[in-house]
């Protein structure tokens, strides 16, 4: 019963510390896996808005529009704020482009795309 009890009494404080380090590292290591998911989150929405308005004059599409809000969201939810908030609103208040519609081919003769090195003969 001596070995038993001289097992149980270096185990279990061994146990516990074995525990204590591994929440340890899983915390710091979720930390850091939040924190970077929250900021690759932010530039995203910074690259949305860029987006918008350099190549769309201010203006934002549907599309564009629910990423914004789907990639905001996510960000929201991992404590992010502040500036990702004013980018999310930016790019929801600005006017929506109006639908292009794309001419459909039926009805209209379809043009072929020139082969390479016959463009312009």
């Amino acid at each position: 019963m001596s070995l038993l009890a001289h097992v149980v009494d270096w185990l279990v404080p061994f146990i516990c510390g074995g525990v204590a380090t591994v929440l340890g590292l899983m915390w710091r290591w979720g930390k850091a896996m939040v924190n970077g998911l929250r900021e690759l989150l932010l530039c995203q929405l910074e690259d949305l808005r860029r987006e918008m308005v350099i190549e769309h004059d201010g203006v934002a599409d549907e599309d564009l529009k629910s990423r914004s809000q789907r990639l905001y969201d996510s960000y929201h939810s991992l404590g992010g704020n502040g500036h990702g908030t004013s980018l999310n609103n930016d790019i929801q208040s600005a006017p929506i482009a109006p639908r292009q519609s794309w001419p459909t081919t039926v009805g209209h003769k379809q043009q072929s795309i020139p082969r390479k090195g016959t463009y312009g003969q």
